[in-house]
């Protein structure tokens, strides 16, 4: 009998989901950053004995892709985003502090990302600082809270598309996915060249069946970048969609 022994990395703890872009799919959705501890393995498979060496590991559900850093490594970098994050606070630069803020909740060091939040005053007619607040909130799941700060954003610079989006994503969240559509419409004529907002708007009415809303989306898209249609699953999309809005307004008649 042979039995084979390695070392693994398994997933321990899960640290944090964000609705973001995975590297290496370019797809939109739920990534999920895990503490990883190294073992001693049979056969790669069965943890015997733990050898410590955590890790962070960003994972995408989707392509199964994995991005990975040690304990050491992101220790490090947490002190030095921190760093640079009450820097820009202290010199009165909210816009470097905030997006400090944000890359400090996606490595996990909330309290850090808090400490740095809670010291920067927001400008009149700028929303930057309530939407960062309001991304925290929300990459903790704290959906009430991210709501409130984005509508104070918007309040603030209703001509923001940001902070309408990222209202948009939220309620869609908190299954009010009518509300956050209109949001994220919003957004997209705020911001006619963010295609992203659209990638996204795309996907909640594709989800949600609205085959006419997805029709003129998409046709929007490919008014401003042809070359999508060269892509074959939007081109495909974009055939079913016109193929089930014909068939609504049929049904309507």
């Amino acid at each position: 009998m042979i039995i084979i022994y390695g070392t693994g990395h398994f997933f321990k703890k899960r640290r944090v989901e964000e609705l973001d872009w995975c590297d290496h799919c370019r797809g939109r959705m739920r990534l999920a950053s895990y503490t990883a501890w190294r073992f001693f393995t049979v056969y790669w498979i069965v943890p015997l004995i733990p050898l410590g060496s955590a890790r962070c590991v960003r994972f995408c559900p989707h392509c199964k892709h994995y991005v990975q850093f040690g304990r050491r490594q992101l220790r490090q970098t947490i002190q030095e985003v921190t760093e640079s994050g009450r820097q820009a606070a202290a010199a009165g630069n909210a816009q470097a502090a905030a997006g400090a803020a944000l890359m400090l909740v996606r490595l996990g060091a909330f309290e850090a990302a808090d400490d740095i939040l809670d010291g920067l005053e927001p400008r009149p007619g700028d929303a930057g600082v309530h939407s960062a607040r309001g991304t925290a909130h929300a990459m903790k799941r704290q959906h009430r809270a991210a709501e409130e700060c984005f509508r104070l954003g918007i309040m603030a610079d209703p001509s923001s598309a940001e902070a309408h989006f990222l209202l948009g994503e939220v309620l869609v969240e908190m299954r009010r996915s009518q509300e956050g559509i209109d949001e994220m419409r919003r957004a997209a004529e705020l911001a006619p060249e963010a295609m992203d907002v659209r990638v996204v708007l795309m996907t909640e009415l594709e989800r949600k069946r609205d085959w006419p809303g997805l029709v003129t989306v998409m046709e929007e898209m490919a008014r401003l970048d042809p070359s999508r249609l060269d892509h074959k699953p939007f081109a495909k999309l974009l055939k079913k969609a016109r193929g089930k809005a014909g068939l609504a307004v049929m049904g309507e008649g």
